[in-house]
């Protein structure tokens, strides 16, 4: 009886053991389907994606510095034609405060016709300088837009392959693993592609909207 017994125990053991190893199985097929299909998704999410850093590119980009340059010549010309009629101004307010001083003026109306015209070459000056500033700064402002354009456009010859799905620039970027950063081999494609006369062509097509 108790043989009898020790074998149906055995028997269910041996039952249970089964079991449990199937069911083991069945949950490590579960598991493994479940990190392929967690790993398939990642794969499908991963997107070709690159990032430019733009401050490196408009301080290495040829015609970002043709562009800057010249800006600077013009602003060096506007900066000599302002400090002229500021020396003017200066010179005849001068003039002024000397006459008045030793009472050189004919009439007090004489006095007055000259000190008109001195604060008349003050706001002269003024106006010119905010002119001048205006001018420069809406020439700036076409540049750097006829630079942008260009870009835009070069980034899709460089990526005329496909291989980057979305590029973006760092400024936006909060973190970004340095293997994703093409700006060197973008800056030398630019360099490759530019020719000095299209900063040229960009200064004259903003002289054109200017006048």
């Amino acid at each position: 009886m108790i043989k009898k017994n020790f074998l149906h125990s055995g028997a269910a053991l041996l039952g249970c053991a089964a079991l449990l190893t199937l069911a083991s199985c069945q949950q490590g097929k579960q598991t493994q389907s479940a990190t392929t299909v967690v790993a398939s998704a990642t794969e499908e999410a991963q997107l070709p994606i690159a990032y430019v850093r733009m401050d490196s590119v408009l301080s290495q980009y040829k015609y970002a510095q043709d562009v800057q340059a010249t800006l600077a010549k013009d602003a060096d010309g506007h900066r000599t034609r302002l400090q002229g009629r500021a020396a003017a101004f200066q010179k005849a307010a001068e003039d002024f405060q000397r006459r008045a001083q030793i009472n050189a003026f004919i009439s007090e109306e004489a006095a007055q016709k000259e000190q008109a015209k001195v604060i008349g070459m003050q706001q002269e000056v003024q106006n010119l300088e905010l002119k001048l500033g205006q001018e420069l700064a809406m020439k700036g402002q076409l540049m750097q837009e006829d630079i942008l354009k260009e870009i835009q456009a070069q980034i899709k010859i460089f990526n005329q392959d496909g291989r980057y799905k979305l590029v973006l620039i760092n400024s936006g970027v909060l973190y970004a693993d340095e293997s994703m950063d093409i700006t060197d081999a973008f800056i030398q494609h630019l360099n490759a592609a530019y020719k000095p006369e299209m900063a040229q062509a960009s200064a004259d097509s903003v002289a054109k909207k200017s006048k």
